[in-house]
């Protein structure tokens, strides 16, 4: 959501990003305007917002995050990255990013990363001890919350578990199970 309320979703089949406008029918009934915000990405897996309001799209298969003004015009933010997804801004602006690894990052993770991109966008390596991280958020706190969904071999549900991930990088369950 930005400041005004709009909703905005990504379409990662026909790599477009669309906004949802909320508004209210003169006889009070809600209703909404969908409307193209931006395209040309590949395969958009997560947007967020940074505290001034510009919207971020990780690209997943062009290995890039970008930086979308209000126009919809498309910046490259960050690349270099295999498979960026499921970006998250911490309270001090820094952006998260939980990927495959970085190109040229020597020796290959054996697990998915998660990423620390300062706003001038330098990258490091923030964590590389979970399997499959599925989704970032940040609480007002500057916790950061990741979601693990494990699947068996045969994609077979094996449970969720949520991590916080405290500023001094002390790990805690919030929840595991099915």
């Amino acid at each position: 959501f930005d400041n005004s309320g709009n909703l905005y979703v990504s379409d990662s089949h026909q790599g477009k990003i669309f906004k949802v406008t909320p508004q209210v029918a003169p006889d009070l009934t809600s209703q909404k305007e969908i409307s193209l915000y931006a395209q040309g990405l590949d395969k958009p897996v997560g947007l967020v917002f940074d505290n001034s309001g510009i919207l971020f799209a990780a690209d997943k298969d062009k290995g890039i995050i970008y930086k979308i003004n209000s126009g919809g015009s498309l910046t490259p933010f960050v690349s270099g990255i295999k498979k960026p997804r499921w970006p998250a801004f911490a309270p001090n602006g820094d952006l998260y990013v939980t990927a495959d690894g970085l190109t040229g990052l020597i020796p290959k993770p054996k697990n998915d990363v998660i990423l620390k991109i300062t706003p001038i966008g330098q990258i490091s390596l923030f964590m590389d001890e979970l399997h499959d991280p599925e989704g970032l958020v940040f609480d007002k706190a500057g916790n950061l919350i990741v979601l693990i969904e494990k699947l068996h071999k045969e994609g077979e549900d094996e449970g969720t578990t949520i991590l916080k991930i405290a500023p001094n990088g002390i790990m805690t369950s919030i929840l595991s199970g099915h």
